[in-house]
């Protein structure tokens, strides 16, 4: 069987959900998997051709890698429902409908639980209506599969460029979900509740990152700090002798003693995402961080020795004003006196099963004016999403069979 990441394999390898599908699958008695990704001829294993496959496993995080699995179908002259069984998987999916025009089945949710099963059944000559027994998306009802993070990989894939350690990162799962219920995010009502991996998984899993010469250890977790033993998981990163990266951080959870091991790691930039400066949409969005903490963080972080925070604002919120954007343009220029700001402007998407999921989209001039307004009004540059790609990513993340019709036939 294939597993196929619709990215370069240098992202594949920095994805721990191909990663762990890859090692799932090898461990299934009767299956061997090779890796496919966008930029190596053939699989990565062997070379052979992704039509020479009986089973192929897709894992699409973003909606516009549903455009990129249509055309590498095409390069291996396959087509919905002519070739291979194709089973997709990951965020990009939480709504199966577009993707089921193409793939045969969809899982939702986590794929630890469901691909052993899912390949036993295929491999026993089923088909993937089989599959809906499993909650798989195939042509009526889905449900989301959850997993208790109880599996973990006793091993990752290196990559070396000569003698030396390996050049990407060990990854290392905190936990998984997010209990805070932010009205926009997908992954807060579909990853409910939080799940935390227990300490003595991630003590292990730094060991392994240790024992094996990782140099560096990439953090994963859209609530990571919220796990009780946090502080001393980064602490013992430190001691190993190993760096880390964290993702973005929830302000009102930063403690001084995270800073303080952020910065023995030779972090410098600390990432934080209020979406808006303005305390009215906060409480629309859901998602209520004083302006006054971010301020403390970044007086704290300098203090500290960071030389940059990154910022992640939205606009075109719901019930967005002119006023919510002149607080975020207030808020970003009352950070830049205090430490170098950089600042992410990405416009709002509507996702399924959100309370803004029905929620207007600003349309790209809208959207356009806004980032000119902002941008116009604070000391340093604003990086701005693509209003056309939020566009499309909107159509993927809410239509139905026909759009997946239509990505198809774009690719040709």
């Amino acid at each position: 069987m294939a597993v196929l990441y619709p990215g370069p394999y240098m992202a594949a390898v920095n994805s721990l959900g191909h990663q762990m599908i890859y090692f799932i699958a090898n461990s299934v008695e009767g299956v061997m998997a090779e890796r496919f990704v966008t930029d190596v001829e053939g699989s990565v294993e062997s070379g052979a051709r992704l039509s020479d496959f009986d089973v192929v496993l897709i894992t699409l995080h973003f909606e516009g890698q549903l455009h990129v699995l249509s055309r590498i179908l095409r390069s291996e002259g396959l087509s919905p429902g002519r070739g291979p069984i194709l089973i997709g998987g990951g965020p990009a999916l939480s709504n199966p409908l577009p993707g089921s025009f193409i793939l045969d089945a969809c899982f939702l949710g986590d794929g630890e639980p469901a691909v052993p099963k899912m390949l036993q059944i295929l491999a026993e000559g089923g088909s993937p209506e089989d599959l809906e027994g499993l909650g798989a998306f195939v042509r009526g009802r889905a449900s989301f599969v959850r997993s208790s993070l109880s599996y973990v990989p006793d091993r990752q894939i290196e990559v070396h460029l000569g003698q030396g350690p390996p050049v990407n990162p060990f990854l290392l799962e905190v936990n998984r979900g997010c209990s805070r219920g932010c009205r926009f995010c997908l992954l807060g009502w579909t990853q409910r509740p939080r799940r935390d991996r227990p300490w003595s998984q991630l003590r292990d899993q730094v060991e392994l990152a240790s024992s094996a010469g990782f140099t560096k250890v990439y953090l994963i977790g859209s609530e990571i700090l919220a796990h009780p033993r946090i502080a001393d998981l980064l602490w013992l990163i430190v001691e190993r002798g190993l760096s880390f990266s964290l993702p973005s951080l929830r302000a009102d959870l930063i403690t001084r003693d995270i800073l303080e091991a952020a910065r023995a790691s030779g972090e410098r930039t600390i990432t934080v995402a209020p979406e808006t400066g303005s305390v009215r949409l906060k409480r629309v969005i859901n998602k209520f961080i004083e302006n006054e903490t971010l301020l403390d963080l970044a007086r704290d972080a300098r203090e500290l020795g960071f030389k940059k925070m990154r910022v992640y604002l939205m606009a075109g919120l719901p019930f967005e004003e002119k006023e919510d954007l002149q607080a975020s343009a207030d808020l970003i220029r009352s950070l830049s006196t205090h430490i170098r700001v950089e600042v992410s402007l990405s416009p709002f998407v509507p996702k399924p099963f959100t309370p803004f999921q029905w929620a207007p989209m600003d349309r790209p001039e809208e959207l356009r004016s806004k980032a000119k307004f902002l941008s116009s009004r604070v000391p340093v540059r604003v990086k701005v999403g693509h209003p056309g790609r939020a566009a499309v990513q909107a159509l993927i993340s809410l239509g139905g069979r026909e759009v997946g019709r239509v990505v198809w036939e774009a690719s040709a």
